[in-house]
This record gives structure tokens, sequence and C-alpha cells, in this order.
């Protein structure tokens, strides 16, 4: 069977597929895709400091004592702050010599920084010897350089979401995207707000240092008990 097709009939027909083109919906890629919700992030830092000594000598000059204790009262911001003590020697006498004037170093070092703390601070400890100098040469200069105790302070610091940025043009948002500077307000507060910046690291649970593991059924027996006014009173009060 033998279909005609009028030239007018075609032209309609064209028409409408051009109608139904024009309705369908873009590209998506032109679609704003929308922005990611601001959130509030803690930038590790490390802070390094050198302490050097005389020849053959683990003891720390009163300079020294005085620039360390400047290093350590401008470099610990947070209550998650850490220490690490590195030791070294020049490269006179033998490696296992140097090892253990290295390893003496760095414990009069740690010792010293642990005494500004009252232990409150982890200090960790390690020595190398003459395996890692500062500087090469085989001249006073060079050992001077290379005796010494490297202090490396790990820190953290939190950084605020600079947003809403208004110069991003949104385009169609016909997919109800999340618009720049959506929970900007309540991370700048919560940036300012945050007493120990690790806490937002994304590797380390947000919860109380003294919770640690937290048992769910211990949590909720003590949700019972303030419900049923069973808490015992703080001795003295508890008052201010």
């Amino acid at each position: 069977m033998n279909i005609r097709t009028s030239p007018l009939g075609t032209f309609a027909a064209c028409l409408l597929v051009a109608a139904l083109a024009g309705c369908a919906p873009q590209d998506p890629g032109h679609d704003y895709l929308g922005l990611a919700v601001a959130k509030p992030q803690s930038q590790e830092i490390l802070r390094r400091h050198s302490v050097y000594f005389a020849t053959d000598s683990d003891s720390i000059s009163r300079a020294e004592r005085e620039a360390l204790e400047v290093f350590l009262r401008t470099s610990m911001t947070s209550p998650s702050a850490s220490v690490r003590v590195l030791g070294h020697a020049d490269e006179r006498a033998s490696d296992r010599y140097n090892l253990d004037l290295s390893a003496r170093r760095s414990n009069a070092v740690a010792d010293y920084l642990s005494g500004l703390t009252d232990g409150a601070v982890p200090v960790e400890r390690s020595s190398f010897g003459e395996r890692v100098p500062a500087a090469l040469g085989s001249n006073e200069q060079s050992w001077q350089r290379n005796r010494r105790v490297e202090v490396v302070v790990r820190d953290y610091a939190v950084q605020i979401p600079s947003c809403p940025n208004f110069s991003i043009q949104t385009g169609d948002n016909s997919r109800n995207a999340a618009l720049d500077g959506l929970g900007c307000a309540n991370a700048s507060n919560l940036a300012r707000m945050v007493a120990d910046p690790a806490d937002l690291a994304r590797e380390r649970p947000v919860l109380p240092a003294d919770i640690g593991n937290p048992d769910p059924m211990q949590n909720s027996m003590a949700i019972d008990r303030y419900r049923n006014d069973q808490v015992k009173e703080l001795k003295g009060g508890g008052g201010d």
C-alpha cells in the first residue's frame, strides 16, 4: 500500500518536531549544579625551631632556653598541639657515639619542654646522630649548624569559610540546587566558637575529651537518671 504525503503535511510535521524540541529541557551541562554547603575546616600547621649546642655537649645554654620559650609560647595555640624533638650531632667522633650524644640532646630539650608545660603537652623524641646534617662540609661553620635539636610543633588552626561569593553566575537553577552562601553564617559562627580546631579534622570525631569510646548503654542510663531527677548534687553546692 502506498501512502502519499503532501508537502503541506510534511511542513506541519517539521513544525511539530521543532516545537517539541523547544519544549525539551536544556542540556543539564548548562544548568546551575549548586555549590557545597559552607563548612569550617581545620588546617594542620607545622612550626619549626632549632636549638644549638656546644661541641660534645648536651647542655642547653641560657640564650637557647630563652629562644625556645619564646618559640613555644608563640607556636602552640590549640589544646591539641603536640611536639616532636629530633636530636643531631656533627660528623666528628664515631657513629655510635654521635647517636648517643644526639639522644642526650633530644632528651634534654624534651625534658625542658615538659617542664615548661607541666607535662600537659606530649613530646615525641627521636635521635639521628650525624646521619641528617643541616649543612654539608667538614668545617666549623657546618659542624655548628649540625649540633642541634629540631623542635617541630604540630598545631591546628580554623579556616573560616570565605563566603558568599557574589561573583558566581548562577544561571538556570531549575534543579533547585543549593545556592552560594547556604550555611555560610552558621559555618562562620561555628569556626569562631570552636575551642579546639583539631575537632574539625575529618578523621577525628567531635566528642568531649573525657568520653573516649562512648558506651551507648551508659549514656542512655545517664539521660534516664537526669530525667528522673536522680542526679547527685556536686559537693559544695556546685555554685559559682
